[in-house]
């Protein structure tokens, strides 16, 4: 006997690589925020540090986009809403 759960759908592999991409741009503006508020003098990384951690953090939103799909993805935006207009 066969157990099958109709709630969960099967993701196509266009899916997951959407989702992947959308990951990849969402956390490399969420991780370029801290730069339009502090100064890149004041946190004493050189430049290859500074986009090392943007690319790191780029691709950790990227993987988890494409393993968890669009629950990870609302999170995400929900997080990006939350953080108040720079001006």
């Amino acid at each position: 006997m066969q157990s099958q759960n109709s709630d969960s759908k099967q993701r196509t592999w266009t899916d997951i690589a959407t989702q992947f991409f959308l990951g990849a741009a969402l956390g490399l503006v969420f991780s370029l925020i801290p730069l339009f508020c502090i100064s890149v003098s004041t946190l004493s990384l050189t430049t290859i540090q500074i986009v090392a951690l943007a690319v790191g953090l780029a691709a950790f939103c990227a993987t988890l986009s494409a393993i968890f799909g669009n629950r990870f993805l609302s999170l995400l935006t929900t997080v990006l809403d939350s953080v108040p207009p720079v001006s």
